[in-house]
């Protein structure tokens, strides 16, 4: 539960996200298919009478993170007392980078204190840092794209289907990034499901392991297409046919085997890996009941299964 008396001088909201197709594909200019989610992280931020930046992170349990910034009289922003390091560093250089693009004065911000609520389980892969990117680029009035290839080395779609209501077809063009907004509720959206794999996997080091070098410009086009048929599917045969052939073309890039074919070898159905591969999300579809969803995954273990529209925003 969050306690403050006085009301906030700034406060927004930003969507939870979840990429459909174009995993990896998205960093060398594939289209990319993502949705923005019903969950997502909300900023307020709080006048304070002492001259240092305090920053406290909620999450559905309480307390998550908290660190205290100060000006050590050189004109640079320094990590004070803090629950966690990590946590600390990557608030550091947000803020950091951007009071760099804003221009802005490190006095404007140090009797200030940023409260953050997620409202989703952040080891889900669900947006904790895209979510926390847009939030700060509308308190400081910038391009939450620029503050994101600052901060982040990511394509930056998380970055579109956070601050947009509706899902994206997204590209990260070499200038600018391009995405267009777009209705997308599949008639058989009750067969498709969002199954958690049970572990975390960092999308900037997964990416790190792959270069341009691994795509071939047929490839990279094939993503596209596929993003693009996945938009305008209305079948729930096709659909799968989609999700396998996507599967196939980054298990080719990768040399790892799909879901499908090792691990859920006996689905009946079709199950895409969404996001780094061999973790976060999944994306299932099958034309069997809900049942028979849930017995099959939490049989293996797998508890923390979504249907379709729990989660995607633009679906009631």
């Amino acid at each position: 539960m969050i306690e403050q008396e006085n009301t906030p001088i700034f406060s927004t909201e930003s969507h939870g996200k979840i990429m459909l197709t174009g995993e990896y594909g998205a960093m060398y200019g594939a289209n990319v298919l993502a949705i923005p989610l019903k969950v997502g992280q909300t900023l307020n931020v709080y006048e304070k009478e002492y001259g240092s930046l305090e920053w406290e992170a909620y999450k559905l349990d309480g307390l998550w993170h908290k660190v205290a910034f100060a000006d050590k009289l050189d004109g640079k922003l320094h990590i004070g007392d803090r629950t966690n390091a990590g946590f600390a560093v990557v608030i550091h250089k947000v803020i950091r980078m951007a009071l760099n693009i804003s221009n802005g004065k490190l006095e404007d911000i140090l009797n200030k204190k940023f409260i953050t609520n997620i409202n989703f389980n952040p080891e889900l892969g669900l947006g904790s840092s895209s979510t926390l990117i847009v939030n700060v680029a509308r308190y400081f009035n910038i391009d939450p794209f620029e503050l994101n290839s600052l901060s982040f080395k990511g394509s930056g779609y998380d970055i579109a289907a956070s601050k947009s209501d509706l899902p994206v077809i997204y590209n990260k063009n070499v200038k600018n990034p391009q995405y267009v907004e777009l209705k997308f509720k599949p008639p058989f959206h009750s067969n498709l499901y969002f199954v958690y794999s049970g572990k975390k996997v960092s999308s900037l080091k997964a990416i790190d392991k792959i270069s341009r070098k691994n795509f071939t410009n047929q490839q990279l086009s094939q993503i596209s297409s596929i993003t693009t048929n996945m938009a305008l599917c209305n079948n729930i045969d096709d659909f799968i046919e989609i999700m396998n052939e996507h599967e196939k073309i980054i298990s080719k890039i990768l040399h790892i085997p799909t879901l499908n074919s090792k691990q859920f070898y006996d689905f009946e159905g079709s199950i895409k890996s969404l996001g780094a591969w061999g973790g976060d999300m999944m994306l299932v579809a099958t034309k069997h009941p809900d049942q028979y969803v849930e017995n099959y995954f939490n049989r293996r273990g797998l508890d923390v299964i979504y249907k379709y529209s729990d989660l995607a925003l633009d679906i009631d």
